[in-house]
């Protein structure tokens, strides 16, 4: 929980750092444009992340950032990172982390409030620290679904849940699904 509290707190004082910038500013280079940026943080779940399952910790922190192109009013285009930390069993660890690209495809609701949908694939790689180390990359793909409510003009809300699937296992750590539930802040550059 110290995570998504860290989270929120560094993305109300970026959205703040923002304002003022924007307020300051004659015409930001910026302006009017689809554009958005956002950062998320949460709790992923490792659906088989651990070789000795029994008394493996399989709940870790994530953050995540990320960059979006508003098409239409139902439809964006996002890239992102996310750091889903590690998970641990006694002297084990496995942690890894995913580039993403996904469509959201969403239905508002009213101005302010909307749900969305999101699919697309992802770049993913684990590392452990069995003997020797072992570390793997693949590639997959990623669905979810949110909700988002806009607090201003550029400031909007998530909450959201997400699953990769099959991140890339290793002889001591086997492949995982891996579940994250997440809220985060979007900054709209408009």
């Amino acid at each position: 929980m110290n995570i998504l509290k860290r989270a929120l707190v560094l993305a109300a004082l970026a959205a703040g750092a923002g304002q003022a910038w924007a307020q300051g500013q004659q015409q930001s280079p910026f302006a009017d444009t689809p554009l958005y940026i956002g950062v998320t943080g949460g709790q992923a779940h490792w659906r088989v992340g651990c070789y000795d399952t029994a008394n493996c910790d399989d709940e870790s922190r994530t953050i995540r950032v990320l960059g979006g192109w508003q098409i239409n009013k139902y439809l964006a285009a996002e890239i992102g990172f996310h750091n889903f930390h590690k998970i641990t069993s006694p002297g084990f660890f496995v942690k890894g982390h995913a580039w993403e690209g996904v469509l959201n495809v969403g239905w508002p609701f009213t101005e302010s409030f909307s749900v969305y949908g999101k699919g697309g694939f992802y770049r993913g790689a684990t590392e452990n620290n069995a003997t020797p180390p072992e570390a793997t990359t693949n590639a997959d793909g990623t669905y979810g679904l949110g909700a988002q409510y806009e607090l201003t003009r550029n400031i909007g809300v998530r909450l959201e849940w997400q699953s990769y699937m099959q991140i890339s296992g290793a002889k001591v750590s086997p492949k995982s699904d891996i579940d994250v539930t997440s809220i985060g802040v979007i900054w709209r550059f408009r």
